[in-house]
């Protein structure tokens, strides 16, 4: 009986270790390829909790955007739109269903006009493998029932800090329009994610997103079902031995003064066009010539030329110094249909590109699917990458702040990446990896309605760059020892031409000891100034050639004036004596 009781329990574990990973449970990235990570066997659709239950999934690894009742990470939701049970198909309430096709089990969404349109399932997938993961070998299959005549997108992105996400557009898979009576069927998506370099330790995010596209009336539903997942290639090399590199600025474009900017072309130009529409380059200034929209400009500031006590929009102050590219209502007699505009810089200084940072303001009451924005990249025509998705949050209100210091509440406020934006300008930053000669910036996009306003100024490519190193704290010790090195030399010339004077004048040279090392307060205090105009073209130099003053500069600095104001309160008293 112990023996049988033993073999029992040998066969249960060894069933345990190789069974798919269930669904409440923390996803590693598995390091080689074969059965579904996530084949979703006892789901039951009942909801989301970082501490699941029988039919649940942890919200530690899964989350929803999108629905009435939406799940962070680590959220806990066991009732509405998260947890609507089981189906085989055929439901008509928008939210999260487990599909029961036959015993198998898979996750199912019915979008609704409140419930992910737009919206996303994201996976949460970790590295514990002890080393870097290159590349991510992804698969799985697209479940869905096309019973309504309306097409829905259900697109892949994935991100390694879920707030800047890249589209894999070959993944990209959207229902048919019109509707047929084929019943539940499979759509396989396959891929090899390159270059993800996952840190060990560190997570992946992979998020289905989903939106209405054509057609109209109820939405079809579909799902998601045996995702596999693991890591391919081998681990990127470490990088060369050397100084911490300074990332800094490698081009912008502030609409007043642009760094390294070659082109910039709007598909439309509607500035000042017609009032109240904006697509294009402005200025806070909202009089003759220029006519800044309304929406644009918050006048409601007493020391504005165009005060107006009541103005409740606005997403810049009227004393904004600089220009900036605005939208309002780009739907309008002079254009129907999106609009775009393009930047392209010149980043062959940089070694490495690491960043791309806008300014951004917002407000007004926008609508999903005829506000949205995205801004995209690409290296010398190579792929392009979304950074900044720009989209309306109709389940949400944002407060904004006037100039008037009265408040104004709207529902369905503008988001960046899932970031609700207000009407103070706010940096933006997306991270981003490459090198190349040219980098081209896009957004495109639509907005209609005159009360709602976008702002965005002073775009930035940051990265690095080789053959020029940001001074060293070694390197101003080198400069300090050259200047004490010189003083001394001068002060000993000094010495020598004071003692040859007094020996010709028959003085006792034993007094010119006090004069070893010559002081005078009055010539040193106006040698402090010319070392401090020295100082401050000294700062203007290092910014021009390196591009940023780093604290080491700031210290080096401090301690090279009064040696270089010693240096030439001694060459004045040449003169004197």
């Amino acid at each position: 009986m112990k023996d049988l009781m033993k073999i029992y329990t040998l066969l249960f574990l060894a069933f345990v270790a190789f069974s798919p990973m269930d669904v409440n449970a923390q996803i590693d990235i598995p390091t080689s390829c074969g059965t579904p990570t996530i084949d979703f066997a006892g789901f039951s659709g009942s909801g989301f909790t970082p501490t699941p239950g029988a039919g649940m999934l942890d919200s530690d690894t899964w989350s929803t955007t999108g629905f009435g009742t939406s799940v962070p990470f680590g959220a806990t939701e066991t009732s509405g739109d998260a947890a609507r049970g089981t189906t085989s198909g055929g439901v008509t309430t928008g939210g999260v269903y487990a599909l029961d096709n036959g015993g198998n089990r898979g996750f199912w969404i019915q979008p609704g006009g409140s419930d992910f349109t737009a919206g996303s399932i994201k996976l949460k997938s970790c590295n514990n493998s002890g080393a870097v993961i290159a590349d991510i070998e992804l698969s799985y299959d697209i479940l869905f029932l096309n019973d309504q005549a309306r097409a829905n997108s259900l697109n892949f992105a994935y991100s390694l800090d879920d707030a800047s996400y890249t589209s894999v557009p070959s993944l990209d898979f959207t229902t048919p329009e019109a509707s047929d009576a084929l019943g539940l069927q499979t759509m396989p998506r396959t891929t090899v994610l390159t270059g993800v370099n996952v840190p060990n330790g560190m997570c992946i995010f992979f998020a289905w997103q989903g939106d209405d596209e054509t057609g109209s009336g109820s939405r079809d539903e579909y799902g998601l079902d045996n995702i596999t997942l693991c890591s391919t290639g081998a681990a990127p090399p470490p990088p060369p031995p050397g100084p911490p590199a300074n990332p800094f600025c490698i081009a912008s474009d502030d609409f007043d003064s642009p760094q390294n900017l070659v082109s910039r072309t709007v598909t439309v130009d509607m500035a000042f066009m017609n009032i109240g529409d904006l697509w294009g380059i402005a200025n806070a200034f909202s009089g003759n010539p220029s006519f800044t929209p309304f929406a644009i400009v918050d006048d409601g500031n007493p020391a504005c030329a165009n005060f107006f006590p009541f103005d409740n929009q606005g997403v810049v102050p009227c004393n904004y110094g600089n220009q900036f590219f605005g939208m309002t209502d780009t739907e309008n007699p002079n254009n129907m249909g999106p609009v775009s505009a393009e930047w392209v810089f010149n980043v062959s200084s940089a070694t490495n590109l690491t960043a791309i940072t806008i300014d951004m303001s917002a407000m007004g009451d926008f609508e999903s699917f005829n506000d949205h924005f995205v801004w995209s990249y690409s290296i010398d025509g190579g792929p392009s990458t979304t950074i900044f998705d720009m989209v309306s949050d109709d389940n949400a209100s944002a407060t904004y702040n006037l100039q008037n210091g009265n408040t104004r509440t709207l529902n369905d406020p503008m988001t960046v990446n899932g970031t609700v934006l207000l009407n103070q300008m706010t940096t933006f930053s997306a991270v981003i990896n490459g090198a190349g000669s040219l980098l081209t910036l896009k957004v495109e996009g639509m907005g209609n309605g005159g009360s709602e306003a976008i702002a965005w100024d002073n775009i930035t490519i940051k990265g690095i760059t080789a053959g020029v190193a940001v001074p060293t704290m070694g390197e101003w010790s080198l400069f300090l020892f050259a200047i004490i090195m010189l003083t001394f030399g001068v002060v000993f010339v000094f010495n020598s031409q004071a003692r040859m004077a007094m020996s010709g004048s028959g003085q006792s040279s034993s007094s010119f000891k006090l004069r070893q090392m010559p002081f005078e307060m009055d010539t040193f205090k106006m040698a402090m100034k010319h070392a401090l105009g020295l100082a401050i073209a000294g700062f203007g130099l290092i910014f021009l050639v390196w591009g940023e003053i780093v604290p080491t500069d700031l210290i080096g600095m401090a301690l090279a004036i009064p040696a270089v104001a010693y240096l030439i309160h001694v060459v004045k008293l040449f003169g004197k004596e």
